[in-house]
Parts: structure tokens; sequence; C-alpha cells
């Protein structure tokens, strides 16, 4: 049975019955929808805004959100390698018995 374990606001892939078969999955990243809301509201508050230092403010918050994003992205690409890589490992294991 698969269990999904919480470490921090991140989440870990476990299976309880073969723990020794599973080599530290990489984590899956947490859900990046909140910080895609987060800049698209920062980029409409920017555009009725004329006060040239709280944009660039916003400017840099927006940019950092994004790059969050963008980490959590390569990690679930990551992720997903390292499960596909496993299971054509297992296969290839099957199939050689």
């Amino acid at each position: 049975m698969i269990q999904m374990r919480s470490y921090g606001r991140a989440w870990r892939c476990s299976n309880s019955s073969r723990d020794d078969d599973v080599e530290n999955p990489p984590v899956i990243p947490e859900d990046t929808c909140a910080y895609i809301d987060m800049v698209i509201e920062i980029t409409a508050k920017m555009a009725a805004c004329d006060d040239a230092a709280w944009r660039r403010n916003q400017q840099e918050l927006a940019r950092a959100l994004l790059e969050h994003v963008r980490d959590s992205n390569l990690k679930l690409r990551q992720l997903g390698i390292y499960w596909y890589e496993r299971h054509k490992r297992q296969r290839r294991i099957k199939k050689g018995s």
C-alpha cells in the first residue's frame, strides 16, 4: 500500500510493504497554484499603480514567486523521470526472471 508522508509542505512517497525497494524517491513539490494566483494579483495591482518604487518591489516579489514555481516544476519533472526509470528497471527484472 502506497502512503504519502508529509515533510513540511512537501510530500514523499513510500511503499510500506517494500520500503527497502524504494531508494529515497525525490520529494513531490507542493501545489503551486496559489503562487500563480499571487503573481496574477500582483501584476493586476502593478498595472493600476503609479508609484515606481512600489512597482519595482512588486516586480521583485513576482519574480521570486515565479522562480519558486519554476523550481517546483523542475522537481516534478525529476520525480517523473525517477519513477519512470524505476518502473523500466522493475520491468526488466521481471522479464529476466
